[in-house]
Formats: C-alpha cells, sequence, structure tokens
C-alpha cells in the first residue's frame, strides 16, 4: 500500500508539473494567432479598404503613419510578421526545450512588457520607457539563436542551396539583426521579386508574397 501510495504521488505530481509546464509555455507566447491576424489584414488589403488594413497593422504590428505608401506597409508587414512569428512564438519554444519553464517565462515576460509598451491605450507608468526598452534588448538576444535555427529551416522548404548559405553567413554576422536575417531568408526561400511600379499589379503581386510568407510560417512552426 506505501509502495502503491508513493507511486500515485510521484505520478500526480509529473502530470501536475507536466499541466503547469504546458500553461507556462502558452502564457509565454505573445501572440494567440498570427495567422489570423495576418489574414485579417489579408481581408482588407483584397479589398483595397485603406483605413482598414491600415488599423489592423498598427494594432497588431505596432505600424504607424511612417509607412506611407502600399509598398512601403506590405515590406513592413512581411517584416513584423516574420519577426514576431520568431519572438513570440519559436523562441519561446526553443527555450522552453532548452530550459524549461524558465526559459519559457522570461520570453512570456519580455512578450508582454513589449506589447503593453506598444499598446498606446495603456498608461505609461505601468511599465517605462526604461523598462520597454531593455526587454525588447534582451528580447532581440533571446531570439538570436531560435532567429538563426529557423532561418535554417526555411532552408528545407525552398531554394536550399541560396538560404543555407545566408542563415549560416548570419552565424558569423552576429551583430545582425533578427528582422533583416529572418526578412532575407524568407525572402530567398520564397525567390521574392521587387515589387513592380504598377499599383494594381503590385497589389496582386503583394498579395501574393503574403499567402507564401503565411504557408512558410505554417510549415515551420508546424
Amino acid at each position: 500500500v506505501g509502495l502503491l501510495n508513493g507511486f500515485l504521488g510521484d505520478v500526480l505530481l509529473g502530470l501536475f508539473g507536466i499541466i503547469i509546464a504546458v500553461v507556462v509555455l502558452l502564457f509565454s507566447f505573445g501572440t494567440r494567432d498570427l495567422n489570423d491576424e495576418l489574414g485579417e489584414y489579408l481581408l482588407f488589403w483584397r479589398a483595397n479598404n485603406k483605413d482598414h488594413y491600415r488599423a489592423v497593422a498598427k494594432k497588431y504590428f505596432s505600424l504607424g503613419s511612417w509607412a506611407v505608401d502600399d509598398e512601403e506597409m506590405h515590406r513592413a508587414v512581411f517584416g513584423e510578421v516574420l519577426q514576431r512569428s520568431c519572438f513570440y512564438l519559436f523562441t519561446p519554444i526553443f527555450w522552453f526545450l532548452v530550459l524549461g519553464p524558465m526559459g519559457a517565462m522570461i520570453c512570456g515576460m519580455c512578450a508582454l512588457i513589449v506589447r503593453q509598451g506598444e499598446n498606446e491605450q495603456v498608461d505609461v507608468s505601468v511599465f517605462s520607457s526604461e523598462l520597454v526598452q531593455s526587454s525588447q534588448e534582451l528580447q532581440e538576444i533571446l531570439a538570436w539563436l531560435p532567429a538563426r535555427i529557423m532561418a535554417l529551416s526555411f532552408s528545407i522548404i525552398g531554394r536550399f542551396s541560396t538560404v543555407i548559405t545566408s542563415a549560416l553567413q548570419s552565424f558569423v554576422a552576429t551583430e545582425r539583426a533578427t528582422y533583416d536575417v529572418l526578412n532575407d531568408c524568407a525572402s530567398d526561400a520564397l525567390s521574392l521579386l521587387p515589387l513592380v511600379e504598377d499599383k494594381e499589379v503590385m497589389r496582386e503581386q503583394a498579395e501574393m508574397q503574403m499567402i507564401g510568407l503565411q504557408s512558410l510560417l505554417s510549415r515551420t512552426l508546424g
């Protein structure tokens, strides 16, 4: 009976630990569904509803009025989606596997502070600008290795030799930002061409690039 009680106690404690670990991992994700956020943006992009897709870009990707035309907006959203998929999904999973729940918790706290800091409706006294900046810097440090592993995974999906060369070079260029590493490797994997000047054709071309990005991230992140 004593052995049985001990065994059941270990099992229950182990099960409880697994549940807590999963809850922590889910909390650490800085976005609930990046695919839905991008899908909402594309919905208004297809309808050429400029006010709405700019509002969505500001709401989900913190992109404001500085993106003065559609081409700039497209490039900015493309890069932000990549960076956020790394910061808010891939990086927490990576550090969860390496350090356990504590690693994921650190990523989650950074994501929470950064996202709240980006929200204009949040009282600045809650998170000071210094804390937000420090969290952004730590987020970039935590994403350094996961971003490069993520970039390497793009080579499996498209243009292996080109992408893997670019990804491996990023390990040497240690100061390259996560945004630039992922943007370059994803563009190579998708064989992206420069956007054309014709506005209507450019909008269709940009939409296809975003759909390709959705597919790339779905296959990379599972």
